[in-house]
C-alpha cells in the first residue's frame, strides 16, 4: 500500500465499555497532531477548542445569573428604601391635609383631595 492511502489508526484513547481502562480509538486518524494521527473526536486542538468554548459558555451563564442577582438584590433595597419612607411621607400627606383645612378651603381642593386619597390608600382604607 502507499502511504497516501494507508489507513493509520487514531492515537486517541477511550474508556473500554465496562472496565476501568482505556483502549486506543477504532477510527482511523485523519488529522495529524505534533507527528501523530488522530481522529476528528480525538484531535487535540480540536478537544482544547471545545473544551475552552464550553468553559467560555459556563462563564457567560454564570455572569448572566450574577447580573440578575445584583438586579434583584439593588430592586429589593430600593423597595426596602421606599418602605423606610412610608411613614414619614404618610405624615406629610396627614400635615398638607391639616394645613389645608385650617386655610381656605377652596383654594386646596385639588391638592386636599390628592393627598386625602393617597392617605386612604397608604392606609388600606381605599
Amino acid at each position: 500500500m502507499s502511504k497516501s492511502t494507508e489507513k493509520v489508526p487514531c492515537a486517541g484513547r477511550v474508556m473500554h465499555a465496562g472496565a476501568w481502562r482505556t483502549v486506543q480509538c477504532s477510527k482511523s486518524g485523519s488529522l495529524e497532531h505534533e507527528g501523530r494521527h488522530f481522529c476528528k473526536l480525538h484531535h487535540p486542538p480540536t478537544v482544547k477548542a471545545k473544551h475552552d468554548a464550553s468553559i467560555e459558555a459556563m462563564h457567560a451563564k454564570w455572569a448572566d445569573e450574577k447580573a440578575k442577582a445584583d438586579a434583584k438584590a439593588q430592586e429589593a433595597a430600593e423597595q426596602k428604601r421606599r418602605a423606610d419612607l412610608f411613614p414619614e411621607l404618610l405624615e406629610a400627606l396627614k400635615a398638607l391635609v391639616s394645613d389645608c383645612m385650617a386655610s381656605d378651603f377652596n383654594e386646596h381642593w385639588d391638592s386636599f383631595k390628592t393627598a386625602e386619597a393617597a392617605i386612604l390608600k397608604a392606609e388600606g382604607k381605599q
